[in-house]
């Protein structure tokens, strides 16, 4: 008989939204259907997107995550920990460092800004 081991589920989450727009001060449902209409959007008029580079490593330097073309929404399962995120996009670059308690979601948002973006 073949024994498979459970799936190791995560101790916390992390979420991370991209926006290629610049802050305008909008309610929080704009900013949704604005990240809506990015995840739809296709056809001639649309600015070319650079992509989003992210690396995610523990305070060990353990890659946990690398994505070289992330969309407007990444869900990342992970353990309870401290991690360290860095975000790359054409010229800008980002780097966040957040702790993770175990049961707990985290919502990181990107600002890109229009500096990541090709017309």
């Amino acid at each position: 008989m073949l024994q498979t081991e459970p799936p190791i589920r995560a101790a916390a989450r992390l979420l991370i939204h991209a926006d290629d727009q610049r802050s305008t001060g909008n309610s929080s449902f704009e900013a949704v259907l604005r990240r809506l209409r990015t995840i739809v959007a296709t056809g001639a008029g649309q600015a070319r997107r650079i992509p989003l580079r992210l690396r995610i490593e523990d305070l060990h330097g353990h890659r946990m995550l690398a994505v070289d073309d992330a969309g407007p929404l990444l869900e990342v399962p992970l353990p309870a920990g401290t991690y360290r995120v860095d975000a790359d996009a054409g010229m800008l670059r980002r780097s966040y460092t957040m702790t993770l308690e175990s049961g707990t979601s985290f919502d990181l948002h990107l600002r890109l800004g229009a500096g990541a973006e090709r017309q």
